[in-house]
């Protein structure tokens, strides 16, 4: 190599490396196109989650789940709610709601739902509320992340994540990737 080369080369490369990691991204993820839900979701490609969607009382709902042998395993769902109208000052209520019903559906009593800590949060694209409580998937004692927001004039998303009881923080990072790089289809 020249002389001349040698720090030209280390300058790119240390500039490179600079840019890919203030992206935030870090790692190389899949793009899907949820033509049903009108999202863009990225998703882990090393390892690749499965995904999958499906339909819960006719509202297709996106799953990613961690492949077989990831610890800890996780589980996350994406979905929309194109007819909900929602105003500005009703998010909050709406999410409410919705919070407390995701945490009866995984087994948390009434005295802990009332209890639940509801905090504005924001995403890239998104702006709404965040939830995590505890709760049972499966017979297995799990952390719960729940997310309900929107862009404004675009319709309600809800997103949500579990894994094992404790670990919610151990996924942090796949859940940046994939919550913060959410964006709605043209």
């Amino acid at each position: 190599m020249n002389k001349l080369f040698t720090p030209v080369f280390l300058l790119v490369a240390t500039l490179f490396s600079v840019n890919s990691h203030a992206d935030g991204l870090l790692r190389p993820m899949n793009t899907n196109e949820v033509r049903e839900l009108g999202l863009e979701i990225l998703t882990e490609r090393i390892p690749i989650w499965d995904r999958e969607i499906e339909h819960i009382n006719g509202q297709p709902i996106f799953i990613a789940e961690s492949p077989r042998n990831y610890y800890p395993p996780s589980v996350m769902t994406v979905t929309t709610f194109k007819k909900l109208n929602v105003e500005k000052n009703e998010l909050k209520e709406i999410a409410q709601s919705s919070f407390e019903q995701s945490a009866k559906n995984f087994g948390v009593s009434g005295k802990e739902i009332s209890k639940l800590k509801i905090q504005a949060q924001e995403f890239k694209h998104l702006k709404g509320y965040e939830t995590t409580f505890d709760g049972v998937a499966n017979g297995e004692n799990v952390t719960v992340r729940v997310f309900i927001g929107r862009q404004e004039g675009k319709p309600v998303v809800s997103m949500m994540a579990y894994t094992y009881r404790g670990k919610i923080s151990h996924i942090k990072e796949q859940l940046r990737r994939t919550w913060d790089n959410i964006s709605y289809l043209k």
